[in-house]
């Protein structure tokens, strides 16, 4: 009877050990789950054919590491997205509601541009940008933020002091150019047109 009992308290002491030691492995698991995207370069994102000018890129990645909380959120005013809240560069990108700085660079081109639809502002000011083509897409309303009760934030392109002879017939995509008013780069858009001389927008 004796023997029985130790069995018991045996068997029972053998559970409440197993127990002690699964659940700590499990918090210890839960812990060491990996994270999203931590941190990446510009020469990334040209690897990933996600940009394609290094420069460019390189401004966007470092602009980017400089503010790894401003994401677009689940809803206006949700703070909770971080660079960590994402699993793939393209996600990182296509995120992002913060401004980048790619101002006097030496950028030529803006294949990818894209990628940037929720940023606030995106500057190329002072590159050697020809063609604007790239930033045009036909879907309304692509680039911005429309969370905010229904109305819609576009994102701002900024372009002065690019060379620019290629322009697409239509940006689309919900895009705001705060270096001209729409009649002044209308205006000179023609001028180039008409004359034959190379613009510095």
């Amino acid at each position: 009877m004796t023997m029985k009992k130790d069995k018991k308290l045996l068997s029972l002491l053998l559970c409440c050990v197993m127990c002690l030691t699964v659940i700590p492995v499990s918090v210890f698991a839960q812990a060491i789950q990996p994270k999203g995207i931590t941190s990446f370069t510009g020469q990334d994102l040209v690897n990933e054919g996600l940009i394609e000018d290094i420069n460019f890129a390189n401004a966007i990645a470092e602009s980017i590491m400089a503010d790894t909380d401003n994401f677009y959120g689940d809803y206006y005013g949700d703070t909770s997205k971080t660079i960590e809240s994402y699993d793939t560069l393209e996600d990182v990108l296509q995120n992002f509601t913060g401004v980048i700085d790619a101002r006097d660079r030496g950028i030529t081109s803006l294949v990818g541009f894209p990628n940037l639809r929720h940023a606030l502002e995106v500057h190329v000011e002072n590159n050697e940008i020809n063609d604007l083509t790239p930033i045009a897409v036909e879907e309304q309303n692509y680039y911005g933020d429309v969370r905010k009760r229904f109305e819609y934030r576009n994102t701002e392109v900024y372009i002065a002091g690019n060379p620019a002879t290629k322009f697409p017939e239509n940006f689309g995509g919900a895009l705001d150019f705060p270096d001209f008013s729409d009649a002044g780069f209308i205006s000179e858009v023609y001028t180039f047109i008409s004359t034959g001389e190379t613009p510095r927008f």
